[in-house]
């Protein structure tokens, strides 16, 4: 948590270590709050927090300049297995972080997101197989590394 100082809270620094950390745990995470998660909801409150969700990982997202994903799709005389091997590539590639300083206002807004993707990957999602359980598994294990890190 941030250091408060005559009265108010300090603005937080993350190192290019801790950027790199975070931006590898944000991926996990949005993984699974990319998935079709409104296939589980049965109430449009429910809906509402995965749009929320949704919402908030793109804004986490930007405060640690997380690149964004890129989807992969096939031109006429390009080999779609290359296309998707290229593209994998480039989603995995770690980018040169740089250190971040966040104010007061973007941490207590980074707690807000974080809460709000919390409630959504913290559901009973029937997951079908096991990588997909592995990954929500992971999902959940980096929402928390994260929030130990702020």
């Amino acid at each position: 948590m941030p250091e408060k100082f005559e009265g108010e809270e300090k603005p937080r620094n993350f190192s290019e270590e801790e950027v790199r950390r975070a931006q590898d745990l944000i991926r996990k995470v949005r993984e699974i709050v990319g998935w079709d998660l409104g296939a589980f909801c049965s109430t449009s409150e429910e809906v509402e927090m995965v749009h929320k969700a949704k919402d908030a990982i793109k804004n986490v997202e930007d405060l640690f300049h997380v690149p964004k994903t890129k989807f992969w799709a096939t031109f006429p005389g390009k080999n779609m297995d290359e296309s998707m091997r290229q593209t994998d590539e480039y989603n995995k590639k770690t980018l040169p972080s740089e250190a971040i300083v966040l104010s007061p206002i973007d941490l207590a807004k980074l707690g807000a997101n974080l809460d709000a993707i919390d409630e959504v990957v913290g559901w009973d999602i029937g997951a079908s197989d096991e990588t997909e359980i592995t990954m929500l598994r992971e999902a959940r294990e980096s929402l928390e590394a994260l929030k130990k890190i702020l």
